[in-house]
């Protein structure tokens, strides 16, 4: 695969000598950490010492400290070092970014180096502040996976960091939607392929690539052991050329306030910015900045009201309506003004040897009244149809917010109840036929959590649930029905 004629150059990222020392002590200090904590079992464990959170916190050297977590929390992403026994770590590994956060908070510290009181602080920490969360949200499964924008940054990082540079400095340099189809393919990198090319949209690009600048230097630094620590210097630098222009740079001051600003102290800004401030020295691992990349994104998408209904809400609904097609079953929005376009069976065109597909648009307030709001997606199979309304929850804030979103649902299941009635109607006006004859499911689709709660949506007549249950259920409504032609 050929680059796009840009270039980066990345000035000096070096760390002073004395301070590698620490880097390599922190490697030292996390595999003691991990041994300890392998001695653990992932339940409710009560430290000893009576001590309380901050107490606790307080007698610890906080620069150490933090070395030692960040690099015990780094492994458990990795986890790929045979020397190190880090299989119970994946366990901890809630606790340990809490207790980072909580090192982070604390005003007073300590001289203490101590593995047994860092133990007992992440022992203290998991009973008080994470197992609640975790009991609280037994109903909701939170992954990885779950991140809307992880599959554009695996794409990025398939194609290769360099490449995935060189494009994203092309695409500043000429902002069109050629080359943003190029750079980031609406089936491999729908997220940003839908940012828009403002000045918004460009800062995220700019931040982007200077995130990437750095984990390709660490890369280079730390070789294969991609969780080893390492430190950005005072004499650091990016810039981005494209035909040898400088497109976009970077000083060190800048970079600084890239790579550590923070808009509160929430668990998912620690996934999304790890990024850490150690005796004057911003350190982090190539590994946690690649495994931050996809909660970055969503982070900053997030905080804009625009950009997220363009880069998040619309790209779900997409998918969502895509996979209801995929299923043989026709299917569209109806827009505000009840137009509902929908699609005729395969018509073959013997003048260019291809099929195409017949659109039909149905104006449905001319049959009845405009309806209550847009409706997402309406589907319709033989006899019976459905409506889905699409609905893409931040899947990196705290299990106690994601509940208070949730909670919403009443709001979601009451407005899908209003354009049910009224879909009722105006598909029997259009129709000619009784209301009460019209088959109509509906349900809530959400992305972003696992939605476990099975039982208690089998209840509802608007059930929510996630993706792979809706595929399940088209799998089976579309071996049920026909598909008339619509005239």
């Amino acid at each position: 695969m050929s680059s796009p004629p840009a270039s980066l150059t990345l000035g000096e990222i070096m760390s002073e000598s004395d301070f590698n020392k620490i880097l390599k002590y922190s490697e030292q200090e996390a595999t003691k950490l991990i041994s300890i904590l392998d001695e653990l079992p992932s339940i409710e464990v009560i430290p000893e010492g009576g001590y309380d959170i901050g107490t606790l916190c307080s007698k610890l050297d906080h620069d150490w400290a933090l070395s030692t977590l960040i690099e015990t929390w780094a492994i458990s992403v990795w986890n790929n070092n045979e020397t190190l026994n880090a299989a119970n770590v994946a366990n901890w590994r809630a606790s340990i970014k809490a207790t980072i956060g909580v090192v982070q908070s604390n005003t007073v510290e300590g001289e203490a180096q101590s593995i047994e009181r860092l133990k007992e602080l992440i022992a203290l920490v998991h009973v008080e502040l994470v197992l609640p969360l975790i009991e609280d949200g037994a109903d909701i499964s939170q992954h990885g996976s779950n991140i809307p924008t992880t599959q554009d940054i695996k794409y990025l990082n398939c194609v290769g960091w360099r490449y995935s540079l060189s494009g994203i400095t092309r695409l500043l340099d000429e902002p069109s939607e050629s080359t943003v189809n190029k750079v980031f393919p609406k089936s491999k990198a729908p997220h940003l392929n839908r940012l828009p090319l403002t000045e918004e949209g460009c800062e995220i690009l700019k931040q982007l690539a200077a995130r990437a600048a750095v984990f390709l230097y660490g890369g280079t630094v730390t070789g294969p052991d991609m969780h080893r620590l390492f430190s950005i210097s005072g004499r650091s630098f990016s810039q981005f050329y494209c035909d040898d222009r400088l497109i976009s740079s970077f000083t060190y001051t800048q970079l600084v306030d890239i790579l550590t600003d923070r808009r509160n102290d929430s668990d998912g800004e620690l996934t999304a910015n790890p990024f850490f401030i150690i005796d004057g020295h911003i350190c982090t691992s190539p590994v946690l900045i690649l495994d931050s990349l996809a909660p970055w994104l969503l982070s900053e998408v997030e905080n804009s009201e625009s950009l997220r209904q363009i880069v998040i809400s619309n790209v779900f609904e997409d998918k969502v309506l895509e996979a209801v097609r995929s299923a043989g079953i026709r299917a569209n929005t109806i827009e505000d003004s009840g137009s509902w376009k929908i699609y005729s069976d395969p018509v073959y065109v013997p003048e260019t040897n291809s099929w195409t597909y017949k659109e039909a648009s149905i104006d449905l307030a001319k049959y009845y009244t405009k309806p209550p709001g847009e409706i997402d997606i309406v589907a319709f199979n033989g006899d019976s149809y459905m409506l889905i309304e699409c609905k893409s929850i931040y899947t990196l804030g705290r299990i106690n917010n994601i509940r208070e979103k949730l909670a919403e649902s009443y709001k979601w299941r009451s407005n899908a109840r209003k354009k049910l009635a009224w879909l009722r109607e105006a598909l029997a006006a259009w129709l000619q036929c009784n209301a009460d004859s019209i088959q109509i499911d509906a349900c809530i689709v959400i992305e972003g959590v696992t939605q476990t709660d099975l039982i208690r949506e089998t209840d509802t007549d608007v059930p929510l649930i996630d993706f792979s249950i809706l595929q399940n259920a088209l799998d089976e409504w579309s071996k049920t029905q026909y598909f008339p032609t619509i005239e």
